[in-house]
């Protein structure tokens, strides 16, 4: 299997290094699995945060009602926010510039302040 993370390591590394036409023909596959892999994976990742973002209101809903207790809450966000963590870094796996790392970054970076 594909260990992406590596894959992305290595064209930041390229991408920061010289200007080689051994550098370029490298970028060019890394770029290319990189596209391939993340187009199918952050579809995936995108279509399975809205299901257990529903579980998450029901569980939620039927706290309310003393049906589940708070623990039940605490479980289904859990779940939930590791399917967004996952939707994000499928996202970040899938940028090709430090430019669009730095955006996503930002966005996250504005997340965080806004709520803390």
């Amino acid at each position: 299997m594909i260990d992406m993370n590596k894959i992305n390591d290595t064209i930041l590394e390229l991408e920061a290094g010289d200007t080689t036409y051994e550098n370029c023909i490298k970028l060019a596959a890394l770029y290319t699995i990189q596209s391939r892999t993340s187009n199918d994976t952050g579809e995936t990742e995108l279509n399975e945060i809205l299901p257990q973002y529903k579980k998450y209101c029901e569980v939620k809903r039927r706290h309310y009602f003393d049906e589940v207790t708070v623990e039940a809450v605490h479980e289904s966000l859990n779940y939930l926010c590791i399917e967004i963590q996952e939707f994000l870094d499928t996202l970040y796996i899938g940028t090709s510039s430090p430019d669009e790392r730095e955006i996503l970054i930002n966005m996250l970076e504005n997340v965080y302040k806004k709520h803390i």
